[in-house]
């Protein structure tokens, strides 16, 4: 038998034919490599991540938990509502202050702000350029993190989604 029909065991060296695929001494299967000059099959054109993908703007993601600071010197609240992401920063709009459909989201953005702003008791709005880093990681936690405060953030994983697109068209850090 030539080399090309046989194979070498590589834990006892026995010379096997290619039809037995496992060496009967040792118990080891046979590997069979490429040769050197056959070339690696690669797709024609890599594929962009789910995240990486351009959102488009305002964005609009419902059922979002977060927490926000009560005004008045208060606990932090939990709340639930949606967040509306407009190419000037994030709104976070509480059910509980009368914000749960997209229309009425759309009423409050339509006053353009640049500085941070509390909408309503537990509704605040964010500017893009205060946010500093969004984290979203299994022992870190996940939130949208400013130079005075964080907002924890319970979201979907397609929400997750749109809001790190969101902050890379920001040019806002996305931890993971």
């Amino acid at each position: 038998m030539s080399d090309e029909e046989t194979w070498t065991c590589p834990s006892c060296g026995s010379k096997l034919p290619v039809s037995v695929r496992m060496c009967p001494a040792c118990r080891v299967t046979s590997i069979h490599r490429r040769a050197p000059s056959e070339p690696f099959p690669l797709s024609a054109t890599p594929k962009k991540r789910a995240e990486e993908e351009a959102v488009p703007l305002p964005c609009y993601l419902p059922d979002a938990r977060y927490s926000v600071v009560v005004p008045g010197g208060g606990a932090a609240s939990w709340t639930s509502g949606i967040i509306y992401i407009m190419p000037n920063g994030f709104y976070f709009l509480s059910v509980q202050d009368g914000y749960d459909s997209e229309s009425k989201a759309i009423d409050a953005a339509r006053e353009p702000l640049d500085a941070p702003k509390r909408l309503a008791p537990l509704s605040v709005f964010v500017p893009k350029s205060t946010a500093k880093r969004l984290v979203h990681g299994q022992f870190i936690g996940s939130f949208l993190e400013m130079a005075t405060l964080k907002i924890p953030l319970r979201l979907s994983n397609d929400a997750w989604k749109l809001i790190k697109g969101a902050c890379r068209a920001f040019a806002i850090p996305v931890e993971t």
